[in-house]
């Protein structure tokens, strides 16, 4: 038992940093552009420029978070049954 569970932790292991470089990857950029815009407001004395990337990351997250959400309604359809 002790070997099938290690196999599955080294599976999904892989799997998700697999996932982080791929995600790394394509969100990088972005975030990037974000952090050097928002240092570049706050140097000219914007001092709200700080929130800018606490923003992406609440507008990133919104569409995990609304698709969670949708699939908990569905399921508690399922479950009314």
């Amino acid at each position: 038992m002790g070997e099938a569970r290690r196999g599955t932790f080294l599976v999904a292991f892989t799997m998700g940093g697999v996932a982080a470089l791929l995600a790394g990857a394509c969100v990088a950029p972005v975030v990037i552009q974000v952090v050097l815009f928002s240092s570049n407001l706050y140097a000219t004395g914007t001092s709200a420029a700080l929130a800018l990337p606490f923003f992406l990351g609440i507008g990133m997250a919104a569409c995990v978070l609304k698709r969670d959400r949708s699939d908990l309604q569905e399921q508690r359809h399922i479950v009314r049954r």
